[in-house]
């Protein structure tokens, strides 16, 4: 009951020597279970620091991938990505690459399309730490291979190109960058009840305009911000007359760390 309750929390760490104990004990606990006890383990090994002997575990257990269910052996891969991560080589990051497709394969294979696709976001945070114009390949890549699976409607593919945008204007690509907004935008408004993503990636487009002087995408950008204010009160949209105040007074980089 406590491992269930630990596991229904997220938190692993803590009941590791539980996990231990049913592990090591001398009743048969039939395959299914055994399995998802020793993925809880590695979740509560990497918890508790000792990510190498999660790695083997997740490693271990994916040998037999074909007798896993197909959610859990998705989270076990996207697992087993995050903790490669910890080791920063080359080798490491591209095998965690091809562990976040496998995920993706896993989590289409089990029904579950969004699922599927923050993985194969996962890739691009890979790679967060080296240089905007790799995480900006990467995305372009991811695209494609979304493209390919068959994976995307328009809010996955918006929320992309949102994030996709983010990356662009941190690496000063500003044509790029208000491109993407742009089209995250458009296909938001389409979306019932995206109103407030379409907010958030029409001040993206426009503070990539400002760093064109783009005249004619800024005066889109407000008027379109403006319409969704007046017709839709709430705190974020509060938080959009924030970020439109600070454009006004040029203070563009503390506009821009809100998005």
């Amino acid at each position: 009951k406590i491992v269930g309750l630990a596991s229904k929390l997220g938190i692993h760490g803590p009941v590791y020597f539980e996990i231990k104990q049913l592990l090591d004990a001398d009743f048969e606990l039939g395959e299914g279970l055994n399995t998802s006890l020793q993925n809880v383990m590695a979740i509560a090994e990497l918890e508790r620091g000792a990510s190498e002997a999660a790695i083997r575990r997740w490693r271990e257990l994916l040998n037999t991938a074909q007798f896993i269910d197909a959610g859990e052996r998705a989270w076990m891969y996207r697992n087993l990505a995050l903790a490669l991560r910890n080791r920063g080589d080359t080798h490491s990051l591209k095998f965690a690459e091809s562990c976040l497709i496998s995920s993706c394969d896993a989590f289409l294979e089990s029904g579950c399309k969004v699922d599927a696709a923050y993985s194969l976001k996962f890739i691009a945070k890979l790679y967060e730490s080296r240089s905007f114009d790799e995480v900006v390949q990467k995305y372009e890549e991811i695209l494609e291979i979304l493209n390919g699976k068959g994976v995307f409607d328009d809010e996955i593919k918006a929320n992309f190109l949102h994030s996709k945008g983010r990356i662009l204007l941190q690496a000063e690509r500003h044509i790029e960058a208000k491109d993407a907004a742009l089209e995250a935008a458009k296909m938001r408004n389409s979306i019932l009840g995206a109103e407030e993503e379409r907010m958030s990636s029409l001040h993206l487009a426009r503070i990539a305009a400002e760093k064109e002087s783009d005249k004619s995408t800024i005066q889109f950008c407000n008027s379109e911000i403006e319409k969704l204010e007046d017709t839709n009160p709430s705190d974020h949209f509060a938080l959009g007359k924030k970020i439109s105040k600070l454009m006004k007074g040029e203070d563009i980089e503390n506009a821009q760390s809100i998005l």
